[in-house]
């Protein structure tokens, strides 16, 4: 999805993901900074730490939504919550999404029940 987006002309108006957890996406930094440099690109928003690509794909799902209205929802650890110092790629991105109204709801779910 990251490497290859198979839509990259589509927008949807109802996303449901299952992001990948933990995947550092180094080795593929280059493909993604390449990207991030397009105003329109998908990871225009910030780049994250190279060690876990939950925010890449939370900026691949953002591209998805259809301007006309989507909803969006995915499951992901707490680092999307407060991973990531300050003035880090992750707070960035986590600003935008708030600063955009692109939140609606933040539930948690009981630890382990994902395992």
């Amino acid at each position: 999805t990251l490497t290859d987006d198979q839509f990259p002309n589509h927008k949807f108006q109802y996303i449901l993901a299952d992001m990948p957890l933990g995947l550092q996406w180094r080795p593929i930094k280059e493909r993604i900074e390449k990207e991030s440099y397009d105003a329109n690109g998908r990871f225009s928003i910030g780049l994250p730490s190279t060690s876990d690509s939950q925010f890449l794909f939370i900026e691949h799902i953002l591209s998805k939504m259809h301007p006309d209205g989507s909803r969006a929802a995915f499951i992901s650890t707490g680092n999307v919550l407060w991973g990531g110092a300050v003035n880090s790629g992750e707070s960035r991105i986590r600003r935008w999404l708030f600063e955009n109204d692109m939140v609606e709801t933040i539930m948690a779910l009981p630890g382990g029940l994902l395992l």
